[in-house]
């Protein structure tokens, strides 16, 4: 769970700031599922992902030529 907000529009992003500070449980959570989402999503993992992608895409395109 997170927060949308519209990053062009500070009265936005204040007024998301504000809710968090103003609901414990909210924050809570959301620090819960930042942690979470950190074992998941994290360079080390994303970066092999993206390299293998890369090579696959690269050899497609010679394959093609």
């Amino acid at each position: 769970m997170g927060i949308l907000v519209d990053s062009a529009d500070p009265v936005s992003i204040a007024n998301s700031v504000n809710d968090l500070v103003e609901n414990q449980e909210l924050w809570r959570e959301m620090k819960e599922n930042a942690l979470e989402a950190r074992k998941i999503y994290n360079w080390d993992k994303e970066k092999i992902k993206f390299l293998a992608i890369y090579q696959k895409l690269s050899k497609d395109e010679k394959n093609d030529a």
